[in-house]
């Protein structure tokens, strides 16, 4: 990046792509007006980064997209919305007050600590994979029932990807519901493996008697196969949903599981539904 490029003091918006940033210039003053930056294929180290982001003080949106990061302390005082797609990396944030959107697709195991999430007191919209996931592990090197810390403010869930037939990941799912105490709306998209995993590792109602989700008003699933886990999962949120307004279901279009998804409205009827306003719509 041709160091003219730091003088463009005016930027609102700044876009780059495939591009690298070796280093600020001494004499950069800051893009003082810039409110979102967008990064995709730029390869940059974690001091040029640092430096730049606490040169952009009134920065609201950033997006690192295949940006590879080690460490990065970022403070970004006015920053509301952070979406982070990487096979590796991490950035934490040593100010992030008023973040309200949060997005993590890490492609490879790497979230740092269990506690990354407890300054974001602000988060409304949370979205992780299946590899961001593990920070729930990350918390004390198990799944715990709940986070031990509180995010009030958290009302829409999105999780990408998920293996519903690892226990582990389910439990990981059901923490963050129950972590979640005003969550208003849940989208989960599963993944399939061929394994088969033992009935006994399944998720069952009877040991998440202690969960009520009294704020949720919308559910989506999404790549269902039919599979135990899945069940159990949407036995749960029917049963324990009081103010459950909407479950929108879509199958897999696979065709290998094709006569399984085809029974799953079947089995959905008998389940208790704690909401009795509660639209469920299974999408052939």
């Amino acid at each position: 990046m041709h160091s003219s490029f730091f003088t463009c003091s005016q930027l609102w918006y700044l876009s780059l792509s495939g591009c690298e940033i070796q280093i600020v210039p001494p004499a950069f003053k800051g893009f003082h007006k810039l409110i979102s930056l967008k990064l995709s294929e730029v390869t940059i180290s974690s001091i040029v980064l640092e430096s730049l982001i606490s040169n952009c003080p009134l920065i609201e949106q950033l997006v690192c997209d295949d940006v590879a990061i080690d460490d990065a302390e970022i403070s970004a005082p006015m920053l509301r919305s952070f979406e982070y797609i990487e096979d590796e990396g991490i950035i934490c944030f040593k100010s992030a007050p008023h973040l309200a959107k949060l997005s993590l697709t890490h492609k490879k195991y790497h979230v740092g600590t269990g506690s990354f999430l407890e300054s974001f007191s602000a988060l409304e919209h949370l979205k992780l994979n299946r590899f961001s996931l593990k920070f729930v592990v990350a918390v004390a090197n198990k799944v715990p029932a709940r986070l031990p810390f509180n995010l009030k403010c958290v009302k829409h869930l999105c999780l990408d990807s998920i293996l519903l037939k690892q226990l582990n990941n389910v439990l990981c799912v059901l923490c963050l519901l129950r972590s979640f105490l005003h969550l208003q709306y849940f989208e989960i998209q599963v993944i399939d493996e061929d394994d088969e995993i033992p009935e006994r590792e399944c998720l069952k109602l009877e040991a998440c008697s202690d969960v009520t989700f009294n704020h949720l008003r919308e559910v989506k699933l999404s790549c269902t196969i039919g599979s135990e886990p899945e069940l159990q999962l949407i036995k749960l949120l029917l049963a324990k949903s009081p103010m459950l307004e909407r479950m929108l279901i879509q199958p897999s279009k696979t065709g290998r599981h094709a006569s399984r998804t085809i029974t799953i409205p079947i089995v959905l009827n008998s389940f208790r539904r704690a909401s009795p306003e509660v639209q469920v719509v299974y999408n052939l």
